[in-house]
């Protein structure tokens, strides 16, 4: 990808790069109590920031359902 380097200089990229390796060493059982926990309450919240902010998908996304004819 040529715009790699480019957007690179982003810790929300990096991040996003090192997903991948996190998954893959990612140890299911050292979540136990937390899943235990989850349990007990019935409900659990994510939240997080997206890539949307930096490529410009979300944008063209948005541009393109307001330019539609009803």
């Amino acid at each position: 990808m040529k715009n790699e380097k480019k957007y690179a200089k982003f810790a929300l990229v990096r991040e996003m790069m090192e997903t991948p390796g996190i998954i893959r060493n990612f140890k299911s059982a050292n979540a136990d109590d937390v899943a235990e926990q989850i349990k007990q309450t019935g409900k659990l919240f994510f939240t997080g920031e997206g890539s949307g902010r930096i490529f410009p998908a979300k944008n063209a996304i948005t541009q393109a359902s307001n330019s539609r004819i009803d």
